[in-house]
């Protein structure tokens, strides 16, 4: 898991699911799985949507500028 994603949960997690930042106000949920090949337990900050029915999810996403580059 990045920091960036661990920095998020901890915060989630010591504020009653409340996160401040460019992510004040969302709202979020924290979706675990588990590695289908690995079987390692995984949390990933995510920012969900209610609709009719269901709820669509939308990964937290480190900002581009903020993002390391690759290659």
């Amino acid at each position: 898991m990045s920091d960036w994603n661990d920095k998020i949960i901890e915060e989630f997690r010591a504020n009653g699911g409340q996160v401040g930042g460019q992510f004040a106000g969302a709202p979020l949920l924290l979706l675990h799985t588990v590695g289908a090949k690995s079987g390692q337990p995984r949390v990933n900050p995510t920012m969900y949507q209610k609709a009719p029915d269901q709820l669509v999810g939308e990964p937290v996403r480190r900002p581009a500028h903020a993002r390391p580059r690759t290659g």
